[in-house]
């Protein structure tokens, strides 16, 4: 009987501790720099290589431009729904995590995949500026 009990509490332990790492804060770039060749384009040119990075990259994301340097994006996976800001300068962009549809939280947590599907747009875009650098 004790080592019945003994067993419940170890399974239970692994149990949390595998949810525990489920909810994570919302990834987030700040001030990332542009290449500096890029740094000459203009600002169209330099959301262009973001809306394409982002569309074409590994995830999909669709971006529409709100205002000038600022992108909202929208990824969309089965029934989730992720939302995000990336704000441009000259110089450098940031993403920030707005919102999500039918992805779980917990308080200001979110689910690991969605701040997967966000690092993935920081490496699209990352991916997309090398090689634009490269072609300037």
């Amino acid at each position: 009987m004790t080592r019945l009990i003994v067993l419940a509490v170890v399974l239970a332990l692994m149990l949390g501790a595998c949810g525990r790492n489920r909810y994570q804060p919302a990834f987030e770039v700040m001030a990332e720099p542009i290449p500096p060749r890029l740094r000459q384009l203009s600002l169209d040119k330099l959301e262009a290589i973001v809306i394409e990075a982002a569309m074409r990259g590994s995830s999909g994301w669709v971006m529409t431009k709100t205002g000038p340097g600022v992108l909202d994006g929208r990824l969309d996976v089965k029934t989730h729904q992720v939302f995000a800001k990336v704000i441009l300068t000259q110089s450098e962009y940031s993403i920030r995590y707005d919102h999500s549809v039918n992805v779980k939280q917990h308080g200001s947590l979110i689910d690991r995949r969605a701040n997967a599907w966000l690092k993935a747009l920081d490496r699209d875009i990352k991916s997309a500026m090398a090689v634009a650098e490269l072609r300037t």
